[in-house]
Parts: structure tokens; C-alpha cells; sequence
């Protein structure tokens, strides 16, 4: 589903196709329109897909999600994985080829979304939020929207942008002894899940190595330096 914006509407009217769009941009417009509400990233919308039981595995890239029609096999988990929103026209395929409800796609690219489950009769939809960390002159947090759909037998996630934050998941499927080979869509989607929790405890080791000496000099000598270390805290 690829909408028309009318000329009327102020999307239509938008010079800056890189700037953020707010909820508040998509009014008037049809429930289930497919509008990219969030930050804009230079992710282009990158599709790999990644095929395995406990005896093959193979990776690679597709154009579109009417390639996914020749890979698809009961013989195999299929995960898709999605590096970006830009293109709507990839979540419009999906929702065309799997059936899944307009909403559920709206929602996929509305990136202010809670944390949630939702089951339907033949997939669950859930979100999660990915944190990261970037470590130049001090700690700056970012956060991602992940989206997932759990299918019978495939797995599709939907990222913001491209990250490696799912590195280790594919680094395990390349051991055919992993007991992630071994399972079906809803242990490999536990894994998904489990690396996302994963980077909070990352996350949360860097704020111990901050906030501990920090606490620790408040209470012995106090400065201005701790000062500008909770103030930057307090903003970011």
C-alpha cells in the first residue's frame, strides 16, 4: 500500500524528505497509511534473508519481497531481516504476500511504538526497543524500534537502520550445533529477543563504570566536573 499524499496534505508539501515526521504529520490521512513516522536514516531498506535446518544453512541478498516467493520452504526457518524504513513500498509487499493487517504495518513504521505482543491466527507481531551506545568523548545512548513477526516457519524483523546488533545471532547459526539450528521460528525468535536484552546489561556495565567513581567523588570532593558529568546525564 503506497499512498497518494493529497495536495492538500502537508507531507505533500514537504521539501526536507530527510527531516523526522511526527505522528502529528499523518493527520487526515486513512488508518493504515504506510508513512515512515520517526527519524529518518540513510538506510536504504536492505533485505537478507538467512534459510537453515540442523543440516544447510544459506544467506543472501534480495531486491524485493516478491524474491522471497522462490526461496520460501517447509524444510527450512527462513528469517528475513529488514535494515530500514525508508522504502514503504518493502512493508507494503509484506503485508501483500503474508496477509498481515494494515495496522500491524502502520505500526511497523510508526517508531514510537511501546514494547508489545499482539497475537493474530496465523503470526504474533511484537516490538522491542534496541539500545546502543556510542563511545567517543562521553556516553551518548541511542534507541532503535525493532519490530518482529512469527510466522510457522520464517521470522521477520524490521529495523530502523543497520546495526550489527544482530551479529551474534548469525554467528550461532553458522555452528551446525547450535541448539538455535535445531529449533523452529519461535526459539529463533527467543534469540532475537535475547540479544536486545542482552546490550541493556552491556549498557548498563558502562553506566556502573561512570556513575561509580562519580558517586564516589561527590561524597569525598565534590567539584565542578561532577557537576558537568550529572548535568550531562540529566539532558541526554
Amino acid at each position: 500500500m503506497n499512498l497518494e499524499y493529497p495536495r492538500w496534505h502537508r507531507l505533500h508539501q514537504q521539501q526536507d524528505k530527510t527531516a523526522s515526521i511526527s505522528a502529528a504529520d499523518k493527520s487526515g490521512l486513512p488508518p493504515g497509511a504506510l508513512i515512515h513516522v520517526g527519524e529518518k536514516h540513510e538506510s536504504p531498506g536492505k533485505i537478507s534473508v538467512v534459510q537453515y535446518n540442523d543440516q544447510t544453512i544459506t544467506e543472501c541478498e534480495i531486491e524485493s519481497i516478491t524474491d522471497l516467493q522462490q526461496l520460501q520452504s517447509n524444510e527450512a526457518i527462513t528469517w528475513v531481516n529488514i535494515d530500514g524504513l525508508s522504502n514503504t513500498r518493502i512493508i507494503g509487499d509484506i503485508g501483500t504476500q503474508l496477509n498481515i493487517h494494515p495496522l500491524i504495518l502502520e505500526d511497523i513504521l510508526s517508531t514510537h511504538q511501546r514494547p508489545k505482543l499482539e497475537e493474530y491466527d496465523d503470526y504474533i507481531y511484537l516490538v522491542v526497543k534496541g539500545i546502543g551506545a556510542d563511545y567517543h568523548d562521553r556516553l551518548e545512548l541511542r534507541y532503535e524500534q525493532i519490530s518482529i513477526l512469527l510466522l510457522a516457519n520464517c521470522v521477520i524483523t524490521f529495523k530502523e537502520k543497520a546495526d550489527d546488533i544482530f551479529r551474534p545471532v548469525r554467528f550461532r547459526l553458522q555452528n551446525r550445533k547450535d541448539r538455535l539450528r535445531q529449533y523452529g521460528s519461535d526459539y529463533l525468535t527467543y534469540v532475537l529477543l535475547d540479544t536486545v536484552v542482552d546490550e541493556y546489561f552491556v549498557i548498563e556495565d558502562h553506566l556502573d563504570d561512570i556513575i561509580d567513581p562519580l558517586e564516589d567523588n561527590l561524597l569525598a570532593n565534590p567539584d565542578q566536573k561532577a557537576l558537568r558529568t550529572i548535568q550531562h546525564f540529566v539532558v541526554n
